[in-house]
């Protein structure tokens, strides 16, 4: 199974509360600079933790326990994981549309 990448991001955050000022890439625990080497690093510390969370569930309840799931999943990558945002970061993807599959078929539309 392959994994789907988009063709490029990048978050927006001007006053670089979580994003490196020089690389654009989120402020990180390991200080890596570098999106792609971030994105892979990510995806292979998520994935473990996903495989954890299958076998140890955290139920879902109230907006705290999205939390504790967040922080479970990132808390190895970013200091920041589960907790509140104080600034609104977003993120822009550049999505190839001849990558997307439509919804429903064009004579359904």
């Amino acid at each position: 199974m392959t994994r789907k990448r988009y063709a490029s991001y990048k978050y927006e955050d001007p006053d670089y509360l979580y994003v490196d000022p020089d690389s654009g890439v989120l402020r990180n625990e390991f200080n890596i600079k570098s999106a792609q080497e971030l994105q892979t690093k990510e995806y292979r510390i998520v994935t473990k933790k996903l495989l954890d969370l299958f076998e140890n569930p955290i139920h879902v309840y109230s907006m705290k326990d999205i939390q504790k799931i967040h922080q479970f999943l990132f808390e190895e990558i970013y200091h920041w994981a589960g907790e509140n945002f104080v600034k609104l970061i977003y993120q822009k993807m550049e999505i190839r549309l001849w990558q997307c599959k439509p919804l429903l078929p064009v004579q359904n539309i």
